[in-house]
């Protein structure tokens, strides 16, 4: 699974087969065949750079990602999670401040499906945001929307470095 932002692009051209099934909400998408794309990377310097780039980006996130779910408990991956909407979706909708300052999660997916990209059951990320909600290190303002108000007690859980 894979969490695109606009302006993102999946799939570099080089492949013979597809090998990503997609599921949308709510979103425009440009479909380049594959030979033109092919080209663009022969020919501009700056396409191929932009593609090297990001493969990069989805090769460091898969890595960090596949590291967590096997060695992280669920309130970590959690953590984890929320830090890297905040990093992946600040300023594309999906992440905005309270009137108090801090920032907001607003995530594009429900429970269930959050669950399932952790490798967890619905209950168990609920009474983990419970948790984290007593601890004081966040607020749940909705289904899918968590004011964060210690970031630096979420970024230690998660294992990330603030900044």
């Amino acid at each position: 699974v894979l969490f695109m932002a606009p302006g993102q692009c999946f799939g570099n051209g080089t492949s013979e087969i597809a090998q990503f099934s997609v599921e949308a909400t709510d979103v425009e998408v440009t479909a380049v065949e594959r030979e033109t794309l092919r080209r663009l990377q022969a020919t501009d310097p700056a396409i191929r750079r932009l593609m090297l780039i990001e493969s990069g980006r989805e090769l460091d996130e898969t890595y960090a990602w596949m590291a967590s779910l096997g060695s992280c408990s669920i309130k970590e991956r959690l953590a984890s999670f929320l830090i890297m909407s905040l990093r992946h979706w600040n300023g594309f909708g999906c992440a905005s401040h309270s009137s108090s300052g801090n920032p907001v999660v607003n995530l594009p997916i429900n429970r269930k499906d959050m669950a399932n990209y952790l490798a967890a059951r619905p209950e168990s990320i609920c009474r983990s945001l419970r948790r984290l909600a007593s601890q004081r290190i966040l607020v749940i303002k909705g289904s899918t929307d968590f004011e964060i108000l210690d970031l630096v007690a979420l970024c230690e859980l998660a294992g990330h470095e603030l900044g």
